[in-house]
């Protein structure tokens, strides 16, 4: 997404913290030293510029991951109930909690990790950026709503006498026409599909969200979204828009789509990991550890090769392909490819 991304100093490469991190990594007795010689059979034979730079690479992972998954204590992020080796696996580096530490980056609490003034030298929250960025897109449709209404008020006065019968006509409906709370409001449906049973169809299909645990992806109820959902809607016919929300409901799919013909390549249905993955996600945006029981090693496995926040920021359009990328690392985890 645009917006996962955290701030990397240009010169971070020589921050003194990093030198310092790179030379605890190298030293002799540390712990990536000792996995080396356990593993490899062999010394440690990298030169100290390498290590550096490998060290800034894993400070982007471990800052990039914390800045999602720890809760913000004033200046400070809180990453609770884990140790410095949580930190080595995310960097994939033994001894890189350790060496963070010595360096002043990280602390251990009795209550889990502690990175001092990560959100005054790093990053903002990313709750508070979507808020920002909420607020920005309401105050951005708002203003070209007023636009909107100048523009017909001022074609309303300059076309007053020929449009009087017209203007005449569209009083006389709002007047007699009594309006329903079932119904949305009457410029945002097309004509199409302003019918009884098109209202009837949609009715059902965002019920049908709300008994998945799918409320976040329901368009009922924010103006914006449900616009671009009879927008996207406006695009089936009506008798395609009603199979389209059955075949959808009966398929338990998260959108509503269209099977193609029997020439073309037929809507598929999504997977029960992919389905189990966003459940778990929704349920536990800041749980990594309560997913990984949800969800077991292997799908929890692929979901962290694909990014939790991914799923979480993604619309209906980018989940499709999401699921095809999750899909393909769940099959390289299930046989034993890193």
């Amino acid at each position: 997404m645009a917006g996962d991304w955290i701030k990397m100093r240009t010169d971070l490469y020589r921050d003194p913290k990093v030198i310092l991190i790179a030379d605890h990594l190298m030293g002799p007795r540390s712990a990536l030293s000792r996995y080396v010689s356990q593993n490899l059979q062999r010394d440690m034979s990298v030169t100290r510029n390498v290590t550096r730079n490998a060290v800034v690479g894993a400070l982007v992972t471990v800052w990039g991951v914390m800045r999602h998954q720890g809760a913000r204590s004033g200046d400070d992020l809180l990453l609770s109930g884990c140790s410095l080796a949580v930190i080595d696996d995310i960097a994939e580096l033994q001894g890189f909690g350790e060496a963070m530490a010595s360096a002043g980056w990280l602390t251990e609490g009795d209550d889990g990790l502690y990175f001092p003034r990560f959100f005054a030298e790093n990053n903002t929250d990313p709750k508070t950026d979507q808020k920002v960025k909420n607020a920005e897109r309401q105050k951005r449709y708002r203003e070209s709503k007023k636009e909107e209404n100048r523009n017909v008020t001022r074609n309303v006065t300059r076309d007053a006498k020929s449009n009087a019968r017209e203007r005449e006509e569209r009083e006389k409906r709002l007047t007699t026409e009594a309006p329903s709370q079932e119904r949305h409001q009457e410029h945002i449906i097309p004509k199409k599909l302003d019918d009884d049973e098109c209202h009837a169809a949609a009715a059902k299909w965002f019920a049908y969200l709300n008994s998945k645990g799918l409320e976040d992806k329901n368009p009922d109820g924010n103006e914006i979204a449900l616009e671009e959902w009879w927008r996207q809607m406006g695009k089936l016919s009506r008798a395609d828009f009603l199979e389209a929300v059955s075949e959808s409901i009966a398929g338990g799919r998260w959108n509503v789509t269209k099977s193609r013909s029997a020439h073309g390549r037929s809507s598929k249905a999504q997977s029960e990991d992919w389905i189990e993955v966003q459940k778990a996600v929704k349920r536990f945006p800041d749980d990594w550890q309560k997913r990984k029981e949800m969800l077991g090693d292997a799908r929890f496995e692929a979901l962290k090769r694909l990014g939790s926040s991914k799923v979480a920021d993604a619309n209906d359009f980018e989940l499709k392909s999401l699921e095809q990328i999750f899909e393909s690392h769940l099959k390289d985890v299930n046989n034993g490819k890193s």
